[in-house]
This record gives C-alpha cells, sequence and structure tokens, in this order.
C-alpha cells in the first residue's frame, strides 16, 4: 500500500527539447576492475586508496588484512606483521598490473608500515614509519632515506608525530601532531635547508579547531583545508613567502562537495559534472557532465579523480564498484575507468528525454544504471538524469518526463499529473503476472490505472513465530489476534507498542481501515453504518496507544529510529518469538516490522530459526501481512514523447537493472537472483568463520529460505490505494471520537459523507 508524502506537481510548465548534436561532448569508457588481487577467501577487507597518475601509470595504496579469528597474543611480531598487507599498485591506463610493491614487515624488533605515498614533480614519493615494538618509538623514512622531524617552537622533535607530508619544488611540508598539548603544527623546509613555522591559527581568529590532509596546489602552493567553527574553509599557504590566505569562493557553488588534485590540476566534482578549478578565482570551468560519459552515473559521481590532461579531452577515474550481493563480506571492487572523448557524439539525433526525483526521494543504483542500458540501445531518445536542486540546495520543479518518487501517496490528481502505464506495459496480460510480484502492482493501481509503477516490494506486519498464528492462516481474525495478544504477548500489541513505531489510536485505526478497506468500500460506495466497523473503532480504543511515533522521536530518523527498535526488541523477545508466553511485564511475543531486504530476513533467520515469519494485521477475514513498495516511477502526463519513456520504464523493471536493486526488486527472477547471490555470500561467511574459529558451530543455509522468502513476499495484501485525502478525513475523524469530542453515530454520519465526496470527485 503507498504510503507517505506525494510528489510535486510535474504538468506546470512547458517542456523543452534538446536534440543531441555531433559537436556535444561525449566520452567512451574503459574500465578495468582490481578486486581480483584481494580474494575473500583469503582477505577480511581491502581498501584502496589513490596516490596519483603519471602520463602513462596509475598508483593506487592497497591496505588489507587477511583472516585470522585465533589469539593474536600468541602470534610472533613476524606472524603479526604477515596478516598486513600495505601495497603500492601500479597499473597502466588499460588496466594491466604492472607492479605491485610490498611495506609492511617486521624486522629488527620494530614494524615498517607505509605511511602516505604521492606524485610529485613527476615522481612517485614514498613515507615509511619504523615503529619499535617496545618503546612505540618512530622512525621516518622518505624514498628510502632516513628523515628527521624538525624542531618547532613549541615542541621537540621527539614530542612530534607526523600526521601528512607533502613535497614540491625542493619544499617539504610537515603537518604535525603536538602530543604534549594535543596541538597541529605546520612546519615547512626549504630547498636551502632552512625552515619556517607558518602562522595559520591568526588567519582564523574566530577559531580554528582541526587542520585536515593537505591538498597541493600549483606554482608553489598547498592548500590546507580546516575546520573553523564548526565550517570547513581552505587556507592556502604560498610556500615561498610564507603567507596563508583564505581561499574564497573555491567551491564555486553551494552543490560542491568534493575538491581534489591530481597532476598538477585543482579539480572540483558538483552534482553536476567534473570542472577545473581556477587557483586564482576559484571559477569552474566544466570538464564534463556526468550525463555525458558512456558509464552508469553512479559510477561516475561516486569516483576519485586519478588523472586529467590539460585540455580535459583524458580523464582517469576510480572508485568502488556496486555490488549489492556483499552484504556479508567487505572485500570491495574497485573499478578503474578511463574516459577518453570522441571525435563525435554517437548519440547525434537523439531528443532528450529528462528523469530526475520527487522531493525527498533519491535514486537507486538500478535507476541511473537503467539510463545507461537505455542510451545504449537504438532508440530516438536519450535518458538524461537531472538533479532537482538549484544552487543553494533547494528542490525545484525541473519539469522532467520520468520522476523517481519514494513512499508516495496516491491521490485523485494523478490522472492528471501521470500517464496510466497500465496499457503500455500491459499488465493484465498473464505473463506480466508471472514475471513480477503482482501484488505490489495491484496495491499500486488506482482503479484500472496505473499511475505509479513500483520497483520493489516488501512485506509488513506482525513478526512472531508460526506456532503464535492458527494453523493455516496468513494472519489473524480479530477474535484470533485477541487470544494471540493475551496469551503470548503479555498483553501488549506490538502493532500499537513496538517502540519507535508507535501509533496513536487514529493511526492505528487508519493503518487498518485502509488494510481492509474492501469490507468499507464496494464499487465505489462508502458503507461504514454496520457493525463491523463499530467493532473496529472499539477494537482501537482499547488496543491503541495515546503516543505516536511523532510523539516518541529520539533524534533518529524516522527509518533508522524504527528498524533499531525492531532489532532491540526481537533481542529482548528471542525466546517468546519461539512459541513460549512473556514471562517478565513488559515483554511481548511480536514486533510489528518489515521484510525490507533479504539479508534483514536472514538475520531474523539466524536469531529465531525456520519457523518465523510475518503475518497480516487483525481484519474480518485474517489476510496476510501488507505490501509495501518504497520506490516507484512515473511519467509525467504532459511529456512529448510517452512511448519512449514507457520504454524506459520497462528497462527499469528489466531482469539486468533489477538485479542491482538495493531492495527487494518486483522482477521475480531478478529477485531469485539477488537472493541466491545472497545466500552465497552468507554461507561463504560461515565458512570462513569456521575454518578459523572451531569452537562455535556454523551452519550453511540452504535455498528453501529463498522458497519461503518469496512465499512471504507473495502472500502480502495491498489494501486501498486511494489516497491522501482518504487518509487524513479517517485520521480527523477517528482522532474526534478517540479524543471524546464527538459520538461514534457522529463520526460514522460525517465520515461516510466526506469519503463518499472524494470518491465521487475522483470519478
Amino acid at each position: 500500500m503507498l504510503t507517505a508524502l506525494s510528489s510535486v506537481s510535474c504538468a506546470s510548465k512547458k517542456k523543452n527539447y534538446e536534440v543531441i548534436k555531433e559537436t556535444d561532448p561525449w566520452y567512451e569508457v574503459t574500465s578495468f576492475e582490481t578486486s581480483d588481487l584481494y580474494s575473500s577467501d583469503v582477505y577480511d577487507y581491502c581498501y584502496l586508496e589513490k596516490i596519483g597518475a603519471s602520463e602513462d601509470s596509475v598508483y593506487m595504496k592497497a591496505e588489507a588484512e587477511k583472516h585470522f579469528s585465533g589469539d593474536y597474543k600468541k602470534l610472533t611480531d613476524e606472524e603479526l606483521a604477515d596478516l598486513y598487507d600495505e601495497s603500492i599498485l601500479r597499473f597502466s591506463f588499460d588496466g594491466k598490473l604492472l607492479e605491485k610493491k610490498e611495506f609492511t614487515s617486521y624486522e629488527n624488533g620494530k614494524f615498517r608500515t607505509l605511511q602516505k605515498a604521492w606524485i610529485s614533480d613527476g615522481q612517485l614519493n614514498i613515507l615509511e614509519c619504523l615503529i619499535a615494538r617496545s618503546s612505540s618509538e618512530k622512525t621516518y623514512y622518505l624514498n628510502g632515506k632516513e628523515i628527521s622531524i624538525p624542531e618547532s617552537r613549541w615542541y621537540k622533535p621527539e614530542e612530534m608525530s607526523i600526521s601528512d607530508m607533502y613535497t614540491t619544488n625542493g619544499y617539504q611540508i610537515f603537518l604535525l601532531y603536538g602530543k604534549k598539548w594535543q596541538e597541529q603544527v605546520i612546519i615547512v623546509i626549504r630547498p636551502d635547508g632552512s625552515s619556517y613555522e607558518p602562522e595559520i591559527y591568526s588567519l582564523f581568529s574566530y577559531g580554528l579547531s582541526d587542520i585536515w590532509d593537505m591538498i597541493p596546489s600549483e606554482d608553489g602552493k598547498v592548500i590546507f583545508p580546516v575546520i573553523a567553527t564548526d565550517n570547513l574553509v581552505y587556507a592556502q599557504l604560498d610556500l615561498a613567502t610564507g603567507v596563508f590566505s583564505e581561499l574564497k569562493g573555491l567551491y564555486g557553488s553551494e552543490e560542491t562537495y568534493q575538491l581534489e588534485y591530481c597532476n598538477g590540476k585543482t579539480i572540483s566534482r558538483d552534482m553536476y559534472g567534473l570542472n577545473f578549478v581556477d587557483k586564482e578565482t576559484g571559477q569552474l570551468t566544466q570538464i564534463f557532465d556526468y550525463n555525458s560519459v558512456d558509464e552508469s552515473f553512479y559510477d561516475v559521481i561516486d569516483t576519485e579523480t586519478l588523472y586529467v590532461s590539460d585540455d580535459g579531452s583524458d580523464v582517469i577515474l576510480g572508485g568502488y564498484t556496486y555490488d549489492n550481493s556483499g552484504f556479508y563480506s567487505s572485500i570491495d571492487g574497485y573499478k578503474i575507468m578511463h574516459l577518453k572523448r570522441a571525435d563525435k557524439n554517437p548519440n547525434a539525433g537523439k531528443t532528450v528525454i529528462t528523469m530526475s526525483l520527487g522531493k525527498d526521494s533519491y535514486p537507486e543504483y538500478s535507476d541511473l544504471y537503467a539510463a545507461k542500458i537505455y542510451n545504449r540501445q537504438d532508440n530516438p531518445c536519450f535518458v538524461k538524469f537531472v538533479m532537482p536542486y538549484d544552487d543553494v540546495g533547494e528542490y525545484q520543479d525541473v519539469n522532467p518526463d520520468i520522476l523517481i518518487i519514494n513512499n508516495p501517496v496516491s491521490d485523485a490528481s494523478d490522472s492528471s499529473r501521470y500517464l496510466d502505464l497500465a496499457p503500455y506495459l500491459n499488465i493484465d496480460d498473464p505473463s506480466f503476472k508471472e514475471d513480477y510480484f503482482w501484488n505490489a502492482v495491484e496495491a499500486s493501481r488506482s482503479g484500472d490505472s496505473l499511475y505509479l509503477m513500483p520497483l520493489d516490494i516488501s512485506a509488513s506486519g506482525v513478526i512472531t513465530d508460526s506456532s503464535n498464528v492458527p494453523e493455516g492462516k496468513k494472519g489473524f481474525t480479530f477474535e484470533e489476534y485477541e487470544i494471540f495478544l493475551k496469551d503470548v504477548c503479555n498483553g501488549n500489541d506490538p502493532i500499537s507498542k513496538t517502540p519507535g513505531f508507535l501509533m496513536s489510536k487514529p493511526e492505528y485505526f487508519t493503518k487498518l481501515f485502509m488494510n481492509m478497506s474492501d469490507v468499507f468500500i464496494k464499487d465505489g460506495k462508502v458503507h461504514i453504518d454496520g457493525e463491523d466497523f463499530r467493532s473496529l473503532m472499539l477494537f482501537v480504543e482499547e488496543y491503541g496507544s495515546d503516543k505516536s511515533s511523532s510523539t516518541n522521536n529520539y533524534g533518529f530518523g524516522y527509518v533508522t529510529e524504527h528498524n533499531r527498535a525492531v532489532t532491540e526488541m526481537e533481542a529482548e523477545i528471542s525466546g517468546t518469538l519461539s512459541g513460549e508466553t512473556a514471562g517478565v511485564d513488559g515483554k511481548i511475543g511480536a514486533v510489528y516490522g518489515n521484510f525490507y531486504s533479504f539479508e534483514n530476513y536472514i538475520d531474523r533467520y539466524k536469531i529465531f530459526g525456520s519457523t518465523f515469519g510475518v503475518y497480516g494485521l487483525p481484519s474480518y477475514d485474517g489476510r496476510g501481512p501488507q505490501t509495501v513498495s518504497s520506490e516507484f516511477v512515473c511519467v509525467t502526463s504532459d511529456t512529448k514523447y510517452p512511448e519512449a519513456c514507457a520504454e524506459f520504464v520497462k528497462v527499469l523493471l528489466s531482469y539486468d537493472v533489477q538485479c542491482y536493486k538495493e531492495s527487494n526488486p518486483i522482477n521475480r527472477r531478478s529477485m531469485r537472483y539477488v537472493s541466491e547471490q545472497k545466500l552465497e555470500a552468507y554461507n561463504k561467511s560461515i565458512e570462513i568463520e569456521s575454518k578459523y574459529d572451531k569452537s562455535v558451530e556454523k551452519t550453511k543455509l540452504t535455498n528453501d529460505i529463498i522458497d519461503k522468502y518469496e512465499e512471504v513476499l507473495s502472500s502480502s495484501y495491498g489494501g486501498m490505494s486511494e489516497g491522501s485525502a482518504i487518509e487524513s478525513i479517517l485520521m480527523e475523524e477517528s482522532s474526534s471520537y478517540f479524543n471524546g469530542q464527538k459520538s461514534m453515530d457522529d463520526v460514522i454520519t460525517v465520515m461516510q459523507k466526506r469519503l463518499q465526496t472524494v470518491l465521487d470527485e475522483a470519478k
């Protein structure tokens, strides 16, 4: 059932359509991954960090740790050092590993570690640290030669350690940490060997609390990001003069979120593309728009810049790859992308249609991956993702053709704002119903129309052991639920009293009404004057709460608070979930929760075993759990290219794209594949744990758990999706009864009239 806020209106402005020209920028991409260097069979984790690039090579720093579950205290120093791998990797631009140099070792009572590496003056520079096992004394080596920490006016060398270092044009720049007063100190050694300590604190008279690692600039300058009065600002040091100056407008715009340096250039990465930064003015010159790269928008924006040619036609990017099967593994793939500007744009002649986001929505990886797939096909249109925020970060309606929305509410106005996708997708065809979780689609329909197509599915309801539910049932009747509360839950209703998801009586009533709206609304006519409605109100009055999640907010986000509370509650009731009656006052034998991912299901399966599940809210017929979808796509009604937009929706629903969903895919084959991948990752982690920890019994899970999970998702029921106006009436009128302002007869009379008016107006 659709929940939360509706999107903004999208049909208010006339659309203008761009046609791509041959001269428009386009970057071809060659990419390669480095994940095979550090197998999850051997390593617990691996982190890759950019060093930089020369004219023909890319350098990365790797830090990894091998599996070990024994007693570290029993290891020799040599064995301990062997668990860690700190290396410098050198790749060619086409992805060939040219060299791997390892640094971590133990020799003569000292651990040798790689602290930092950078490229300056056309060469690779390496800072190593030797730490004495007995005294923790540190000795530093720069490019293999021992160096001394320069003396500060406040500290002796032995009282400091190196936090960061850089060299350029014969200068050595140190960012040091003083142990005595926990103060950061900057010292510069000139090419002639003399040194000075530049004054950075005096530049920020209003307070400087932290100095971050330096960013090399051009022409003998270095940039220090600093935190001053809780704000991130930038100070540039002129090495020749020793003078600091605060940089103004270096970001260039509010939405810039990353400032980088590579092969002599300062680069700014904002929400729209990659830019050169003018070192004096801070003005930006765009290198490319993310949409002009033959790669997923996500893969390009979520990277770091390793190399940029002088004219921006040749770019190297690196970043971690998206893998939704790696929930139980910390070995992430790292992808290096070589971008080269094409002589002419291969998409010339295509018309640009735009995709954007509803307010408070965000795109999943799969959404932007779908754009790449669509744009590579022989289509007359090109999908461009447009970020819906202005220069100060405020949401704006960019009048897109395609809109991705999180948690919308269907509304009577949907028919004027959005295109009915039902005839384009042929949703009533038997094959469509076989390929997708039909219950999620049906829950999103408004009559015979489908304005909001769900892209995922989850099941929400009462999480408890199957022995607590009447045999063969997917949920509870009201009578069965009252017995369940008394015998299993110690009188506590998990729907209204699960911490973090507390529902007030009007909220509880509205949820139950919408879940079984077919009892009260038939063929467009409202019937709430019978005993069924009265008994529903009386049930909620007895078991509902006077509090709601909005009055019990602990500073966490709504979803975060709910998930945290459910996890804590499940840990507390692990015994009662297996069928035991709660023996301690306040404990309950169930929680209200949501199976929003297969990992989430596995986590509960590990704790409670194979007999637990999610079951429906109390109703008159004991129906199953609620169908919940969190992400939807719609096509705006004023698009000039409805067929092209509908074809893109089909790509969003395709097997390949749905396999990249963060949540449960609505595509059944994709759901199966994703679950199998995550189950394999989980079993692999169990195998590794068993190998290194013999004392703990480890049990692998079989594909039966996938079958049961799919059964749970398929058994969920959608309820009513008539929209926010209906919910508002239910909340308002029931509230007047529960707080004693109106009698039940008065509420029934007014509520019936108001509901019928909304339904009649929607026709």
